[in-house]
Formats: C-alpha cells, structure tokens, sequence
C-alpha cells in the first residue's frame, strides 16, 4: 500500500487532484469573458470581427455555450486564444508540504487584474501570425511570454509584501 501511495505522488496528474476543479472553471471564466477583456483593451475593438471567433448572427437559433460549465456565451473563441491564458497561470502553482500542488495566489484574481493585456498579447501575437488561430496554439513564445505577465506579477505583489514589512 505505502508504495502505491509514493507512486501516486511522484504523479503530476495526481498532485494536481486539489487544484483540478479551479483549474477547470477557470478556464470557463476565461472563456465567458475573453470578449470583455478584448473590449478592456481595445475600446474601439469588435471581438467578434477577429479570425477564428464565432458570433451568434442576427435570426439565427445557434448558441454557443462554454466547454466545461455549459454556459451561454455570446462569443465562441478559438481554443488557441483560452489555453495559452489559461497555461500562464502554471506560475501561481507549487508543490505544498504534502506533495500536492497548490496556488500560491488566487489564478482568479491574476485573470481579473492582467487578462485585458492577456487578450490584447494573444490577439496581437495572432494577427502577427497572419490570423492563424493554430499557428498561435502552437507559438511556444506567446505561451512563454503570457507566463511570464503572469510570473512578474506575482513577484512584483512579493516585493511589495517584503516591503511592507520591512517598514512595520
């Protein structure tokens, strides 16, 4: 038995058992708002006009709901712009004191306070890549660049805390 336990932890799968349900409706938050994010960034921007993004037209019965929690979105958006955001947020993840991982600080927030710049990095990495919603799933930069936003966020919300107190 014990070392059915041991094999299990040295299993990054089973280390991600806790963090697996928010992982999951994050990615369905990020889904349901890429539109508003895209709308944050660019003000005068159409979401739905971008290559790849599907929009519900005038008259039509279709409906477009999210991937994991099945909810009715506006805007169904290509895959290649939600898992390189949602990727980004591996830099809020470390392996606690039991062996699982955990967050570090809530993804939800991260998402809340960066993904207008998120939405507005993918859309243009996607438009430099000539409007190919695969070439950018696949563009390991815009991935790594997106975990990095994310990384320096985290530690620069650090810097701040040991500043602060220091100053106490």
């Amino acid at each position: 038995m014990q070392k059915s336990i041991k094999k299990e932890k040295s299993n990054p799968f089973y280390k991600m058992i806790t963090i697996i349900p928010d992982i999951l409706k994050l990615y369905d938050y990020i889904e349901s708002t890429l539109h508003e994010k895209y709308k944050d960034a660019v003000s005068n921007g159409k979401y739905g006009a971008l290559k790849g993004v599907q929009i519900k037209k005038d008259g039509s019965t279709v409906t477009f709901h999210t991937e994991i929690l099945n909810k009715e979105i506006e805007f169904k958006s290509p895959r290649s712009f939600i898992l390189p955001i949602l990727a980004s947020f591996r830099a809020l993840v470390a392996e606690g004191d039991d062996g699982m991982y955990e967050w570090k600080a809530d993804p939800f927030e991260y998402y809340d306070k960066l993904g207008a710049q998120m939405v507005k990095n993918t859309v243009d990495r996607s438009r430099s890549l000539g409007n190919n919603p695969n070439a950018l799933g696949k563009d390991a930069g815009h991935w790594r660049d997106l975990y990095n936003l994310v990384d320096l966020e985290y530690k620069n919300h650090l810097i701040i805390q040991l500043m602060n107190q220091s100053k106490s």
